[in-house]
């Protein structure tokens, strides 16, 4: 996992911390026993001990390729939002996000447009972003919109799940103006949009083949540049606000790695700036330095 903890967790260590999960899900109020939650760590003890057989190939063959990536995928939030949290009083708007995070169906393309079912998914992301800066010390100051503190700055967070690329500009231009009504209240406010991308990118279905998890870590960090270099024309039409600065790809991804034939997961994150270095405004260079410092942190 690209985490503040760099080692990599064999399966039977990401399920032990499932487990502690759920001690604490109970222990804050949440019955995660009939939850997306609670599928996945029945999943990950089942990948666990197929592969002390050495029968993972087996198991994607019976179960579905897909049913492996996501359980997989979705086990690293839910450790994220654990060691983020755990040590913290728990206030009623993180429980709720919690609760409801946990909940949604198993599989991202059982999400249906124009419904509410994608609403778990969405907290999740939410949570999920919001750990990545918590776990590096960062100082959280809102949950209903996420916020966080940067030296003299509040930087208001916008994260947005989409179905398909062709979607990518409406929820530019919808976070845009949600954030766009916050920063008009905070003089020292500034906005970032998060978009996670593993379902436009098919990452769900995708298992990536590298030689090393530093290969791995490279290639996918390339994917998404080009990613992004491609999408950007799509908000770059929009009329963007000088405070909003900048557009944060995420994405988890599972890829095949080492001579065992094991799986790893892993994160990694892209910072797409909206201004252009040689057309900014002095304030401008120096909130685009501020931000590139800050997602460095969070990143390394």
């Amino acid at each position: 996992m690209n985490s503040p903890r760099k080692s990599v967790q064999s399966y039977r260590e990401i399920l032990e911390e499932l487990i502690i999960v759920e001690s604490w899900l109970i222990s804050i109020g949440i019955n995660p026993s009939k939850s997306r939650f609670a599928q996945v760590k029945k999943n990950m003890s089942i990948i666990s001990k197929q592969y002390d057989k050495n029968k993972i190939p087996e198991l994607i063959k019976r179960k579905g390729r897909a049913w492996v990536i996501v359980s997989l995928m979705d086990s690293i939030p839910f450790l994220r939002i654990y060691h983020a949290f755990s040590s913290d009083k728990v206030d009623k708007i993180l429980l709720e996000k919690i609760r409801e995070a946990i909940n949604g169906p198993f599989f991202p393309w059982d999400e249906k447009k124009n419904t509410n079912n994608d609403y778990s998914r969405n907290t999740l992301f939410e949570l999920e972003i919001a750990s990545m800066f918590k776990l590096r010390k960062f100082t959280i100051s809102g949950f209903n919109d996420l916020s966080i503190k940067f030296e003299d700055l509040i930087f208001n967070i916008q994260c947005k799940r989409f179905w398909d690329s062709k979607s990518i500009k409406e929820h530019v231009k919808k976070a845009h103006n949600q954030i766009k009504v916050e920063l008009d209240s905070c003089p020292s406010g500034r906005g970032i949009i998060a978009l996670s991308v593993e379902k436009p990118l098919g990452l769900y279905r995708k298992l990536l083949q590298s030689q090393t998890i530093e290969k791995a870590d490279e290639e996918i960090g390339k994917f998404l540049m080009d990613y992004a270099k491609q999408n950007r024309p799509k908000w770059n039409i929009v009329k963007i606000d000088t405070r909003m600065l900048a557009v944060l790809f995420y994405v988890r991804y599972v890829t095949a790695v080492g001579p065992k034939p094991g799986l790893y997961v892993g994160t990694k994150v892209h910072l797409d700036l909206f201004t252009i270095p040689h057309e900014q405004s002095p304030v401008q260079a120096n909130d685009d330095y501020k931000i590139r410092l800050m997602i460095k942190q969070v990143s390394d």
